[in-house]
């Protein structure tokens, strides 16, 4: 029988379908999108815009993958201590993405990051001695993100104008039935941004939506004030609407804050041995060393390798191979 493989990682399948280094299962809803994923990727390399085949075009990710010894060859006397997920990698409009880890054996400090991109496969390699390494810097904060604002208003509009164009179109006769009915689903829709922590997009679509219901109902109530009742429903639906702007625009600052990570790692002689940081750009100045990629964001591993990395390398320079065991993964 010919053995199946994963399409998340490309290691054999058991004959239920389920990968034992990755725990995926392939009749899962899970399986049915790595699938999905599988069948997308080997049709851009039949194509021509990928360049890579087979089973590598399904890790191109490197997952769950060593830098040493599973990628990098391994020097003499050279031992891993401890490899980071640190960062992930992306440029949004290009389509490129990439996951970055850095390892650190008694010998070297690496970063590596491996993605994808339209054109194929995307790798970025830094390697250096720990005994030339004077510090590291890593910086992990916030930044607006102008995509994040576009991308923000054309969802609003996207939503909010046909729900708008919905509640606008009843009579005026039924602006009373169609106002309360509106006030309900307000209710509903604002339910998600009290009580989903973060999931700022979710909470964006629902925002959008009952702004269109509101500012619907405000211009219908508009109609219908001399039309059957006094400006009372006007005015409380024209303050509610402004409440549900404030809080839009709130939540869209929310969403335009974007993580911002940045890795320098300096050497004993003039310069830093490596700048991990999003490419910028300027028209009054040079754009300093960069990964190539417009955003570099925190990763799982990032805020335990703030912690460690420093301490790791300065008792590798001072105690040698005996820093091995004491910081060494299990």
């Amino acid at each position: 029988m010919k053995p199946k493989y994963c399409s998340k990682c490309g290691k054999t399948l058991t004959p239920e379908g389920k990968c034992k280094f990755c725990k995926t299962n392939e009749n899962s809803l899970q399986g049915v999108f790595a699938k999905i994923k599988a069948f997308i990727l080997k049709l851009t390399n039949k194509m021509g815009i990928g360049s890579t085949s087979g089973q590598d075009a399904l890790n191109v990710f490197e997952k769950n993958k060593k830098i040493i010894p599973d990628i990098t060859s391994q020097n003499d006397q050279e031992a891993p201590i401890k490899q980071y997920d640190i960062a992930k990698l992306r440029s949004r409009i290009l389509c490129k993405y990439a996951d970055g880890r850095l390892q650190i054996t008694n010998k070297r400090v690496i970063f590596r990051a491996s993605g994808t991109s339209p054109v194929g496969a995307v790798t970025l390699h830094h390697e250096f001695s720990t005994e030339e390494i004077a510090g590291i810097e890593i910086k992990k904060t916030n930044r607006v993100s102008f995509l994040n604002i576009v991308l923000g208003i054309i969802l609003t509009a996207l939503i909010s104008s046909p729900v708008y164009s919905m509640f606008y179109s009843f009579n005026t006769s039924h602006a009373v039935p169609a106002t309360i009915l509106g006030y309900f689903l307000i209710v509903g829709l604002l339910v998600p941004f009290f009580m989903l922590k973060k999931m700022f997009w979710i909470k964006l679509c629902s925002l959008s939506a009952a702004l269109g219901i509101i500012l619907g109902l405000a211009d219908l109530t508009a109609k219908a004030v001399d039309y059957m009742f006094g400006r009372s429903l006007f005015d409380l639906t024209d303050g509610i609407a402004g409440i549900i702007i404030l809080v839009w625009i709130f939540n869209m600052i929310l969403v335009s804050l974007v993580p911002d990570l940045r890795i320098c790692i300096k050497t004993k002689s003039a310069g830093d041995a490596m700048q991990i940081r999003r490419k910028t750009f300027s028209l009054f100045k040079q754009p300093e060393e960069h990964t190539g990629f417009s955003e570099v964001l925190p990763w799982k591993d990032t805020t335990k390798a703030i912690k460690e990395i420093g301490a790791i390398i300065d008792d590798i320079q001072t105690m040698g191979d005996l820093a091995i065991d004491k910081w060494k993964e299990n």
